[in-house]
């Protein structure tokens, strides 16, 4: 037994964890349509990062949950670091009887807002969700410069995208 009342285990030299988002298609997987095309998450470890992980998963069932208001989940991050790794961060919250409806509520976790479909379509939501979620840090500053620039860019990339895509059928 893990002891609860520290924090999270600490990884230890050797161990490796690595995360990428992953591309395929599934046929019927995901969908009702013969074939789609769906994204995943992959996660590559070696036996000490798996060691590592379980007793991470281990410390999350057994810690004690302190419910306040600023934080009913008691929420942690989990960043794998690989010069390999994509850059995701896990954010783990803890559901409790208590705290449920609150926390997927604040979460947008329900039927009507999962994102369903192709990554093209679930890319589309994410982009616009981004915008919405943090409009108040992109009135002004390089945030926002930032941001104008990097979709100026995913528009040149999905254009040359596009028009690649309509060749292929010439």
């Amino acid at each position: 037994m893990t002891d609860t009342s520290q924090g999270p285990p600490e990884k230890e030299k050797g161990a490796e964890i690595i995360v990428k988002r992953n591309l395929g298609l599934s046929v019927g997987l995901f969908s009702e349509s013969d074939l789609d095309l769906h994204e995943g998450i992959a996660i590559f470890a070696n036996r000490e990062g798996y060691q590592f992980l379980a007793k991470y998963f281990r410390w999350l069932a057994e810690r004690s949950i302190a419910e306040n208001e600023s934080d009913l989940g008691n929420h942690v991050h989990l960043t794998p670091h690989s010069d390999c790794c994509d850059e995701i961060d896990f954010t783990f919250d803890t559901l409790t009887t208590t705290n449920r409806d609150v926390l997927l509520t604040n979460a947008q976790a329900t039927i009507t807002t999962r994102r369903r479909g192709s990554p093209i379509k679930q890319f589309s939501w994410i982009v616009s969700d981004l915008i919405t979620t943090f409009e108040g840090y992109l009135k002004g500053g390089e945030l926002r410069e930032s941001t104008i620039s990097e979709i100026n860019e995913l528009m040149v990339v999905l254009d040359e995208q596009l028009n690649k895509i309509k060749r292929l059928a010439e």
